[in-house]
């Protein structure tokens, strides 16, 4: 039998998340630097990271396996070792092109144990929840998805391991945006970030539990 869902059990689970200590944290100090940003010029290579970004999203318009082939050489660029974009973007071609044996090939490299890459909660459930569209859509075995899940398990416990990694040798890419107005590329706060990604984080628990029916 499928589960219903309703708008009560969600806000039951947003309250849930935003009375965390570390989200009224994030929250408190979002609130005092919305509108502030930070000196791209404190960081390393923002404009080549920045520009790197641009030449993958063309890519993605024009040729989208040239794009998943690009994204993969910027898992070892130095500017996005630690940043899991490459492997969200592989993500997001895949899905749009209908891509799923590719799409599956790089969440199970991104969940490798060998990968050592810092995401917080609702990225972390984003590549989770795509296992799981995946699972039904190639058919994948239990037995398979259970040693699938060895490594997921295995991610999720250490990857507070590499947190303090996660803006270096600069800061990940979703931090980076150029305002259209005036050209002028600029790093938002980490805490602000945080905070947004937080209330992101209700979507793909909603998501989830859709999935398990």
């Amino acid at each position: 039998m499928k589960f219903e869902f309703n708008n009560t059990f969600f806000n039951e689970l947003a309250n849930s998340i935003m009375m965390k200590q570390d989200y009224q944290d994030s929250k408190q100090l979002a609130e005092h630097s919305y509108y502030d940003k930070l000196n791209k010029n404190d960081y390393y290579n923002i404009d080549e990271k920045f520009n790197l970004m641009e030449k993958g999203k063309s890519l993605e318009k024009s040729n989208p396996q040239s794009a998943i082939n690009f994204y993969n050489e910027l898992k070892h660029n130095e500017l996005f070792i630690n940043d899991y974009y490459p492997y969200r973007r592989i993500g997001i071609v895949c899905k749009k092109n209908k891509m799923h044996q590719d799409d599956f090939a790089n969440i199970l490299n991104f969940f490798n144990k060998d990968t050592k890459i810092y995401c917080n909660n609702h990225q972390y459930l984003w590549f989770y929840n795509k296992i799981l569209e995946l699972k039904k859509t190639l058919n994948i075995p239990q037995n398979r998805m259970d040693l699938i899940h060895e490594d997921i398990n295995y991610f999720n416990n250490n990857k507070m391991f590499y947190k303090t990694s996660q803006n270096t040798p600069s800061p990940i890419a979703e931090r980076i945006y150029k305002n259209k107005s005036s050209n002028e590329i600029y790093v938002i706060k980490q805490e602000k970030y945080d905070f947004i990604q937080t209330i992101y984080e209700i979507e793909e628990y909603e998501r989830g539990f859709e999935r398990r029916n």
